[in-house]
């Protein structure tokens, strides 16, 4: 098992872990006193396991990078139909 404090690396992966209240696998975070909680209900959980950013999706989970420009529906590089202005 990973000490905690490597559990929050990035580079080694996301933590997961069963959650009882939610019913599902969950992303966990660190609670009060070094707890393991779930993201969503706050709820202590068991053991965790790290899972890549190309899991998440099956989790319920995604990874989404930030527009490098306009609005993130595609008016940046003129996807939403409107032309550019210098056009």
């Amino acid at each position: 098992m990973l000490p905690q404090s490597e559990l929050f690396s990035s580079s080694a992966g996301l933590p997961t872990a069963e959650c009882r209240g939610c019913g599902r696998r969950v992303l966990v975070h660190e609670g009060e006193q070094g707890v393991l909680c779930c993201v969503h209900c706050d709820k202590p959980v068991g053991a965790v396991a790290l899972v890549g950013e190309e899991d998440l999706d099956g989790l319920g989970y995604g990874v989404f990078e930030e527009a490098k420009s306009g609005c993130a529906t595609g008016c940046g590089s003129g996807g939403c139909g409107i032309p550019r202005p210098d056009s």
